[in-house]
């Protein structure tokens, strides 16, 4: 019979996170059935794979300039000033759904005819003049008079407030150093400042939306390295939010990030605890790592969470600890319980045995 304890609490906590609801209840009852136990056994391995050193080499290998495209991030790369990048961000996010394939020509249609200074563009032409320029420019539901609209919120923010930048501070910093603050901010003086109407293309952060692509915005913004070009300095990345789409939604569920099903905020703020949990800092450094998984045909799923030693696109060398190394594991931190000084098991490690334990137990 497993003891109750540091253990017993880590493995109820490990395999609620890591499965689907009522796993546990089925692990706990008198005999678990064989079912329960390999499905909690998979999703553990699966969380466990995606830990910081294997994370870290995944950003190693693909947070690369060569690996950018395709991607709406590769038409920014022309834009050194910040007041015009942001608005070409702006931009570029918002009219980053569908397909990238379908996207990227209209995109680079509205860059185009704002030209390589967007933001004076923004702020010296009217909706209507641009709604003209904007004429045969489509993209999905998007229409000419859509963009305009967007492009004209964003002269008006920047003729009162300077830059984008700042709106969103006044929100994130009145909300006491929330990024959804911010978005919600920046979101209502974009529609104030428009005559027309942005519809889908602006998200409403106030209504519960994910924002997937209002944040895909702040992290270019905020975080600098060889993919993301910053400019905004006064924000620091340990307070950005994950962008998360349909792939980053299920590398999530398979990873035990959330249990969630739907990608609202509620679930990008779980997803959020638990990459902060890997990296307070930086917790979405590694987004256009992963991100590459469900946009570069040669990579998949699969190949994220395969095992060490087939696994292809980085993090060759790092693998979670197999059955023998856990069981071994396990006979140290009971060695260690009676061992005065000794610092008790992590609730990792904890886990892990409590899991293998119930899996000895019933072979």
């Amino acid at each position: 019979m497993i003891s109750e304890g540091p253990a017993l609490y880590a493995g109820q906590h490990a395999i609620s996170m890591f499965s689907e609801p009522g796993l546990w209840a089925r692990l706990y009852s008198g005999v678990p059935d064989s079912a329960a136990l390999g499905a909690a056994a998979c999703r553990f391995n699966d969380a466990m794979i995606l830990d910081r050193p294997y994370l870290d080499s995944l950003y190693e290998r693909w947070n690369r300039p060569e690996y950018i495209s395709p991607d709406p991030l590769e038409t920014l790369s022309g834009f050194g000033n910040t007041g015009d990048r942001e608005v070409a961000a702006l931009t570029a996010a918002c009219m980053a759904y569908g397909r990238v394939s379908a996207l990227l020509p209209p995109l680079r249609g509205v860059l185009g005819v704002m030209g390589r200074h967007p933001r004076l563009y923004v702020t010296g032409r009217s909706e209507g003049d641009m709604a003209r320029d904007l004429n045969g420019v489509v993209h999905r539901f998007a229409r000419p008079a859509h963009l305009a609209a967007l492009l004209a919120g964003a002269g008006a923010v920047i003729r009162r407030y300077g830059g984008l930048e700042a709106v969103f501070l006044e929100g994130f910093n009145g909300s006491g150093g929330d990024a959804v603050g911010g978005l919600e901010a920046l979101g209502a003086a974009l529609r104030s400042g428009a005559r027309g109407e942005a519809g889908h293309l602006l998200a409403d952060a106030s209504r519960g939306s994910a924002c997937k692509r209002l944040l895909l915005f702040l992290r270019w913004m905020v975080r600098r390295d060889a993919v993301d070009p910053g400019g905004w300095n006064t924000v620091s990345p340990r307070h950005l939010l994950p962008p998360l789409d349909t792939w980053t939604h299920r590398i999530a569920l398979r990873a035990g990030w959330t249990r969630r099903r739907t990608p609202d905020m509620k679930t990008v703020r779980e997803v959020s605890a638990a990459l902060r949990r890997i990296n307070p800092e930086d917790p979405v450094k590694y987004d256009f790592a992963l991100s590459r998984y469900g946009i570069r045909s040669e990579l998949s799923l699969d190949a994220l969470f395969a095992p060490p030693t087939t696994r292809t696109g980085g993090g060759a060398k790092h693998h979670p600890p197999t059955f023998h190394e856990t069981r071994h594991e396990l006979k140290g931190c009971r060695a260690r319980n009676h061992t005065r000084h000794q610092p008790a098991p992590t609730a990792a490690s904890a886990s892990k045995a409590y899991i293998w334990a119930i899996l000895d137990s019933n072979q």
